[in-house]
């Protein structure tokens, strides 16, 4: 408790450095809705400027674990194939080892917004219920075309530097018990 009090104390006084700031993304996904929405983050990060961006692409999150020793992840961003039934509980799977390995922060579920209902085989209901059951964040978006991976790449770094605290100095802390969990 006093180092977290020293903490942000600390970083009441004396601000955060801009130049030390980073921030770390686990994108979990397939390959090509990883590699698609990892350049379009960088892209956005560029223009922005305001921190640099380190991004761990997998398929599953014990690929990463497997390669990377005692990886720092701010964000585990879960892309979420509707066309494919087992989608839901592989992320389950990945949740439960990214709690056992990462200091889980933030998470953020996204969807493809541009499949339609009859090729679903989740529907949006089971992905508010994933939600529901471990928390996080979900987006509907789309990496089919440039444009609207930028605009989803904007909207995902907007919500990581708000929760992250990169806007306000202070990130969003979670407390059990605290934040009416």
């Amino acid at each position: 408790m006093n180092f977290l009090v020293f903490g942000l104390a600390g970083m009441l006084r004396y601000g955060i450095r801009d130049k030390e700031l980073s921030l770390c993304i686990l994108v979990v996904s397939s390959d090509v809705f990883c590699e698609k929405l990892s350049n379009a983050l960088y892209s956005c990060s560029k223009k922005q400027g305001r921190f640099k961006l380190v991004i761990h692409e997998c398929r599953r999150v014990q690929d990463v674990i497997n390669v990377v020793v005692n990886p720092r992840v701010d964000f585990i961003v879960f892309g979420i194939d509707t066309r494919v039934g087992s989608c839901l509980e592989e992320v389950e799977e990945d949740i439960k080892v990214s709690s056992n390995t990462f200091t889980l922060g933030r998470t953020c579920f996204v969807h493809d917004d541009g499949i339609k209902l009859f090729e679903m085989s989740v529907s949006y209901n089971d992905i508010w219920d994933l939600q529901s059951k471990y928390g996080g964040y979900v987006l509907a978006g789309s990496v089919e075309s440039e444009a609207k991976c930028l605009y989803l790449a904007e909207r995902i770094l907007k919500m990581i530097s708000t929760v992250s605290g990169v806007n306000s100095g202070l990130p969003y802390i979670w407390c059990p018990g605290l934040n009416g969990e």
